[in-house]
Parts: structure tokens; C-alpha cells; sequence
């Protein structure tokens, strides 16, 4: 029978190994801890300045300042006096003294995430500000069409605006419509490395942290087919078709319904063109570019990036050919605008870099046609008398109190 060497446990290899394994522990404990406080530290006090809305999803509360958060970001909004985003608490009349542009849109217009000054309608009021035109904020995070068509009915007409853009694309960019049994699977990445740091990432800063080495391409996605529209040219589209694909015919009906509710004010509408980081071939950082990578594979998923793409430019090509055939002004974005990742927070909304970018882009397109309508006399348009309060506004809001015990 074999003997225990009692120094066995005494040896200098035992307490290396020992050593070695403490640190581990120790390293892994502060890990996990680190992990645990950033996520404690994410969570603020958020006081939402939206209330619900029958007509069109939701509106902001009027004259009010509150904190608001968007997926991992937390900032702060202001609305003015007419519910809509703004730099601070003002009192906006119902007739402007100057040309008037309202940027119309969801959560990229209204600037989630990011400070009023660096949002697009921010950085173009800033922009505008030296040719005399003001620009006022519409934009509500996550509406589509339909809701658009209402806050122009409902709020933007009665404010007698020169020119309305009109800038959404993604919200209704749903490829079922040409996808006809959608497959089901859960989206993973390929690789057991990628996959193995996804899934540690939320518990370790460590992973986190090795996810920044690593560059991974799309996620494998299951098989299926684009069933396109028998006798539909993809590039040169006939807008009189009912069967356009990604609800585009219920767009354009919603872009008939603002462009005649502008007409009964003398209103313009442009619409520009929609851009995102939808690009077949798209590889990305795993740490950096996160919030893309989740975007395109698991929000949009099970759809390929070379689909998304195709599809986006389809949209695109229709918003052009609405906008010429109804003689409207066609702002292009996504001619210009590069996809380039680090622009990207997500795989729709810009860093701050990608908005000054945008807004740039747009405002170089938006020049002209202020200009030809100051030089024309077509601006500043004469405005009949009106009422010193927003028709929406004119009855008071009241308090209503109740009990809510049981009897």
C-alpha cells in the first residue's frame, strides 16, 4: 500500500499552483463585481416626458424637461411649448416671423440618445439659423407612416410650415412581405469564439473587453427565398402597382394624405432618401460595434445583409420616383452618406461624428431650395390672422382626481 509524501503539500510547485488559483478566483470575483456595478451604474431615474395618444402612438408633454433613455443611453429631453423637441423651454407661436421647415420622422429625427444640440434637427437649426429659417423638431422614436400622416394632420399643418421633410424608412422595412414562410431559428454567431464571448460579455468585463479583438462576419442565417412581385422592375419601379413590397404602397398613401393636408396650408413636402448599415459583405468589430451586430442579426433576423441591402435600395428607389413624379424636392442621404461603422451607435441611429455627417448631407441639399424660394418671393409666405394658441391646444387641459380604494 502506497504512502502519502507529507511534503508533497509543502513543495514550491504546490503553492505556485495554489498561488496561481487564488488569483484566478480573485480576477474572476472582481470580474463578475465590475460587471455587476457598470450595469447598477447604467440604470438612472427615468421620468418619461410621453404621453399616450389615440390618434398617433404618442406625443411629449408640452414645456417640459425630463430624463428619457434608449437602450443603454440616457439623456435628456426638452420639449417647448408645442410638445415638440427643442433646445429649451420656449414658447413657439403658431405664425412664424421667418420661412419655417419641419423635419417629420421617428427616433433619428426626434434625436434619441443624444443631446439637442447634436441631433439632426439640432445641428440643422444651427445650420439654418443664418439664412433665416427655423426649424422645428416633429419626430417621435418609433412610429411609422401612419402616425407621420396624423402628427402632420393633427400638429404640423396648423403650424402653416414652408417645407416638410420627411425622413423614415426602417420601421416599415419588413421583408416578410416578400418572404413567404419565414424560418424560424435563434440567432447565433458563427464560430465558437464569437459565440462563447456573446454569452459571457453581459456577466464579465473580461469578455468584454476580448470581444474588442475580435472581427466577425454576419451571422449564419437559415435558407429561404425572395417571392418578388411577378412582373415588378426592381429598378425602375411602377408606383401604380398594389403589390409593392416592405408596405410601400401603404407609405405612399400615407405620403398622398401629408401632401394634401400641406396643400390646404400652402405647404411643401421633400422626402429624402433612408440609409442604415445594411451592407452585404459588412464585417464588424465584436465589442465595438455590438449594438450593429445585435441590430442586423437579431432584431432583423432571420433576413441576410445582402436582403436587407436590396430591399433598402428598392425603398429607396421608389421614395425617388414618388418624389419626381408629384414634383417634390428628394433630399439623398443614403447616395452619400458612407456606410462606415464607427458613424453608427446601432445599426440605424448615428454617433454623434455620423449625425454632424447626416445633417451636413442634408443641409447641402436643403440650401438650394431655400434659397430659390427666398429669390423667388415664394418665402416668407403671407400668413392669414390666426389665433395666438395651437388649435390642438385651444381647450385647457384639466386635473381629474378619483379614489381608486374599493368600496
Amino acid at each position: 500500500m502506497g504512502t502519502v509524501n507529507p511534503a508533497g503539500r509543502n513543495s514550491p510547485s504546490f503553492f505556485l499552483w495554489l498561488m496561481v488559483f487564488l488569483v484566478v478566483v480573485l480576477v474572476l470575483g472582481i470580474d463578475f463585481a465590475v460587471a455587476r456595478m457598470v450595469r447598477s451604474f447604467r440604470m438612472v431615474s427615468i421620468s418619461s416626458g410621453r404621453v399616450r395618444d389615440p390618434v398617433f402612438h404618442h406625443g411629449l408633454r408640452r414645456d417640459f424637461v425630463w430624463q428619457d433613455s434608449f437602450g443603454p443611453m440616457h439623456f435628456q429631453e426638452i420639449s417647448n411649448s408645442l410638445g415638440l423637441r427643442d433646445g429649451g423651454r420656449r414658447t413657439i407661436p403658431p405664425v412664424g416671423d421667418r420661412p419655417r421647415i419641419l423635419l417629420i420622422g421617428d427616433s433619428f429625427t426626434e434625436g434619441v440618445g443624444v443631446p439637442w444640440e447634436e441631433t439632426f434637427a439640432g445641428r440643422l437649426q444651427t445650420a439654418l439659423k443664418a439664412k433665416g429659417v427655423e426649424v422645428l423638431n416633429a419626430g417621435r422614436e418609433s412610429i411609422g407612416s401612419r402616425d407621420i400622416a396624423a402628427v402632420v394632420r393633427h400638429e404640423v399643418a396648423a403650424l402653416r410650415p414652408d417645407l416638410v421633410v420627411y425622413y423614415e424608412g426602417g420601421n416599415q422595412l419588413e421583408l416578410s412581405t416578400v418572404v413567404k414562410d419565414v424560418p424560424k431559428a435563434v440567432p447565433r454567431p458563427g464560430g465558437v469564439l464569437a459565440g462563447w464571448l456573446r454569452d459571457l460579455a453581459d456577466h464579465s468585463a473580461l469578455a468584454r473587453r476580448a470581444e474588442g479583438f475580435v472581427d466577425i462576419p454576419e451571422w449564419p442565417k437559415p435558407a429561404y427565398e425572395i417571392s418578388w412581385p411577378e412582373g415588378l422592375d426592381e429598378f425602375d419601379p411602377d408606383l401604380r402597382r398594389g403589390d409593392l413590397p416592405v408596405n410601400l404602397n401603404t407609405i405612399m398613401g400615407d405620403l398622398d394624405s401629408i401632401r394634401a393636408d400641406l396643400a390646404k396650408v400652402d405647404g411643401e413636402l421633400a422626402v429624402a432618401s433612408f440609409h442604415w448599415m445594411a451592407k452585404d459583405g459588412l464585417v464588424l468589430n465584436a465589442g465595438r460595434h455590438k449594438p450593429i451586430i445585435e441590430g442586423l442579426n437579431v432584431t432583423y433576423a432571420p433576413y441576410r445583409y445582402r436582403d436587407l441591402e436590396r430591399l433598402t435600395n428598392f425603398e429607396n428607389r421608389v421614395f425617388k420616383k414618388y418624389a419626381a413624379a408629384h414634383g417634390l424636392p428628394f433630399i439623398d442621404v443614403a447616395g452619400h452618406m458612407p456606410h462606415d461603422p464607427e458613424l453608427f451607435s446601432d445599426a440605424v441611429h448615428n454617433t454623434p461624428q455620423g449625425v454632424r455627417l447626416r445633417a451636413w448631407i442634408v443641409f447641402l441639399q436643403l440650401v438650394p431650395i431655400v434659397e430659390q424660394r427666398l429669390a423667388s418671393g415664394a418665402w416668407p409666405k403671407p400668413v392669414p390672422a390666426m389665433a395666438d394658441r395651437h388649435p390642438a391646444f385651444k381647450t385647457p387641459p384639466r386635473r381629474i382626481t378619483f379614489d381608486c380604494k374599493p368600496n
